[in-house]
């Protein structure tokens, strides 16, 4: 058992036996790509747009399920979650993500929605086609705020602010709709204070889950440049290491951790190495954690949560 309230652990309990995700890329974009906020997207955004490198995206979404849960069903998992991962995925008009998601759930193995997006594309009737589907099964909507410091997510192309996330979350909560929230931790020439502090800004408004994220670089990523021409530096791991555990002794009990660590492509990471080594990073995390002889909660201070 982990000091902390895995994703994992949470679903298992949820339906009483394994679930994973299936990633879906429905040939979304993003508006700091098109031009509406911006260009080019974030600058530290692969090609494909955050997806997994497992998604076929050339056929249609009802295809992509299909063959990912009879890929899946070999490894004996009999349920699963549809997860738009790929890009802004309720960056459309109502009508048309209403038909793609559908398509997502249509599977009969199918038992929950998850839907990646950014905190400026959520109008109130994407919230309210949501709250449409969560009569059909479970829903979760997943929020970047990667960083709570505005000159951060201006120098990092992010193309909206730390308002505009903190409003998107408490409407999304309004709505009863589940929240996960993304941080990154070693964005450019950010200290730790400033890393604490992005996740305090989370845990206040606390919403129901959070992946944290260890930058890291890619072949073809704009940020990857800028590590080269000697702009920044890369965090270390055992400067990740005690922040992801200060974060999670800090963190609301309740709330399910999604992620600790980010997973870089082997075939195109540049850096930082141990980025690549996913199992014993998670083994050091839980023996930083044992060594301080805490917990999910341990430090956690209650507030009146915002929305």
């Amino acid at each position: 058992m982990r000091r902390y309230k895995t994703y994992r652990d949470y679903l298992t309990k949820l339906y009483g036996e394994k679930v994973r995700k299936v990633m879906i890329d429905a040939g979304f974009t993003c508006p700091n790509r098109d031009g509406v906020r911006a260009k080019g997207g974030c600058t530290f955004c692969d090609v494909a747009g955050s997806g997994s490198t497992l998604i076929v995206s050339e056929i249609s979404v009802k295809e992509q399920v299909t063959h990912a849960v009879e890929q899946m069903k070999r490894q004996h998992v009999k349920k699963f979650i549809a997860y738009f991962q790929a890009f802004t995925n309720t960056y459309a008009p109502v009508e048309k993500l209403r038909e793609l998601y559908d398509a997502a759930i249509d599977h009969p193995d199918i038992v929950g929605l998850a839907i990646g997006t950014r905190p400026d594309c959520v109008s109130d009737a994407v919230l309210d086609l949501l709250q449409e589907f969560q009569q059909k099964t479970q829903v979760w909507i997943e929020y970047g705020l990667q960083s709570r410091h505005n000159q951060t997510l201006e120098r990092i192309n992010r193309g909206h602010t730390a308002e505009e996330f903190e409003d998107a979350v408490i409407r999304t909560k309004e709505h009863g709709i589940a929240v996960t929230t993304h941080l990154i931790l070693g964005l450019p020439n950010e200290t730790s204070e400033m890393m604490m502090e992005s996740a305090q800004m989370i845990i206040d408004l606390n919403p129901h889950g959070i992946k944290i994220h260890n930058l890291y670089l890619e072949e073809e990523m704009a940020m990857t440049e800028e590590w080269r021409r000697g702009e920044f530096e890369m965090l270390d791991k055992e400067t990740y290491i005690k922040l992801v555990c200060d974060i999670i002794e800090r963190l609301p009990p309740e709330m399910i951790v999604e992620r600790v660590c980010g997973e870089p492509n082997p075939k195109l990471a540049v850096a930082p190495d141990w980025a690549l080594e996913k199992a014993p990073l998670l083994q050091e995390i839980d023996k930083e954690l044992e060594r301080r002889d805490t917990w999910q909660g341990k430090l956690f201070e209650s507030k009146q949560s915002v929305g």
